[in-house]
């Protein structure tokens, strides 16, 4: 991993990054200057601009690699749950396990039907639906009542309950990496919390932390201390999480 002033890669910033950059501060100048403005049809234009872009996505993949091989080449994690992953993060998941050379079994969890849908379409196994609905259905499908890891990224913002919400992902799955943008940093969390109805607006990365501790979450592993906090200067939180009951059976 590569740690930039101006966020995290898995290597060395490309050399477009100059221009992937002016991307996402022009989307971070829009959000500002239509921020009491809201669910603008540009909006999800935006949004969807920012997801796929270089920046973000390279910034995506970087905090994969962080956690997931060593845990996948240690034996500890075969299947993975993304958690409202959207058009983009399961393509990003694959591209991380393709270049490091690991291999675990993908699914994903959408409430929107036409997102799911067209991840269906691409060939990937999903679940439509809430989240705390899905105990049963692992089972048949897995032959265990867990996955091994559930990918909670940028979704804690759109939940009803984020305790809810993590509270089913620690029943869901044995370990939990948990990566969400806070405070007034994020373009993402600009355009999607004021501009598309997200359901709130995350001020604090001990918002997120308190939210784990009551869904009874432990930490499991966390990035170096100066990396933690640099990141967190850019409104980033970011921790693997496992269960209670995961760590007795440990």
């Amino acid at each position: 991993m590569y740690w930039h002033h101006r966020g995290v890669f898995p290597e060395k910033p490309p050399k477009e990054f100059p221009e992937a950059w002016a991307n996402h501060l022009a989307i971070i100048k829009w959000a500002t200057e239509h921020i009491c403005e809201r669910d603008l049809p540009e909006a999800r234009v935006k949004y969807a601009e920012l997801l796929k872009a270089p920046l973000y996505r390279a910034y995506r993949q970087a905090l994969y690699k962080w956690f997931i091989p060593p845990l996948v080449r240690a034996g500890a994690v075969e299947t993975v749950l993304s958690v409202g992953g959207g058009l983009v993060e399961p393509f990003d998941l694959l591209k991380v396990a393709e270049e490091e050379k690991i291999h675990f079994e993908l699914y994903v969890q959408e409430v929107d039907d036409a997102v799911a849908k067209a991840l269906a379409a691409s060939g990937f196994q999903v679940y439509i639906g809430d989240l705390s609905k899905l105990v049963v259905d692992v089972s048949d499908i897995l032959g265990k009542s867990y996955f091994d890891l559930a990918v909670v990224q940028a979704v804690l913002h759109w939940a009803e309950d984020p305790i809810s919400l993590l509270t089913s992902a620690g029943r869901l799955a044995k370990y939990i990496l948990v990566a969400q943008f806070y405070g007034p940093y994020a373009a993402a969390g600009s355009v999607a919390t004021v501009l598309m109805g997200a359901r709130r607006y995350i001020h604090y990365w001990r918002e997120i932390e308190a939210w784990a501790e009551q869904a009874g979450l432990l930490p499991a592993r966390d990035v170096p201390r100066k990396l933690r906090i640099a990141i967190r200067g850019y409104g980033l939180y970011l921790r693997l999480f496992q269960p209670k009951w995961a760590e007795r059976k440990a």
